[in-house]
């Protein structure tokens, strides 16, 4: 009995982080349209920022991990 309720709460998590990703998802498509329909563009200095922030991200991700 341990064993399948063990199973249920990683099948629950597998579910809750795939309904994370698709409302991550379902925002950037949002923002696409809304901006396509504004025809806004990004500046290169806009679009090195947002790269930058996402590498600091993902490197005090990994350092967390550890």
């Amino acid at each position: 009995m341990r064993l399948s309720k063990e199973h249920i709460d990683i099948y629950n998590e597998y579910l809750r982080f795939i309904n994370e990703v698709n409302k991550e998802i379902k925002s950037v498509k949002s923002i696409q349209k809304n901006t396509l329909r504004k025809d806004e563009k990004a500046t290169e200095e806009e679009i090195l920022a947002l790269e930058e922030g996402k590498i600091i991200e993902e490197n005090e991700e990994v350092k967390k991990k550890k």
